[in-house]
């Protein structure tokens, strides 16, 4: 796993690719993270999914074992979207700080 972290990030961020499920007006949209550290995450969207992020979004992550060094967990989170990379590959990347996060209990089968 590589290290990644520049002046904007205030914690070292790690490469996983962790899935994840965000909630958009009622809508479930399913992704994985690029990267992920105690403080933020990184994902990507298909480009016409970009207009409906809000500024603020919910989110279930699925901690796979290696992560929790336990059973694969489900955690919630409030995130704050900091930064939006357009890409021609992948749609738009989103940057998003955690604001607040709830473990959900074990990830469902």
């Amino acid at each position: 796993m590589a290290i990644e972290q520049d002046d904007r990030r205030s914690a070292p961020r790690f490469d996983f690719e962790v899935p994840l499920t965000v909630t958009i007006g009622g809508n479930e949209l399913h992704t994985v993270t690029e990267d992920l550290s105690s403080h933020g995450l990184q994902f990507s969207l298909m480009d016409e999914q970009e207009s409906r992020v809000p500024d603020v979004l919910e989110l279930t992550l699925t901690l796979s074992p290696e992560v929790t060094l336990a059973n694969p967990r489900e955690v919630w989170c409030q995130v704050r979207v900091v930064r939006k990379i357009r890409s021609q590959i992948k749609g738009v990347g989103i940057a998003a700080k955690i604001e607040a996060y709830r473990q959900l209990g074990p990830a469902k089968a």
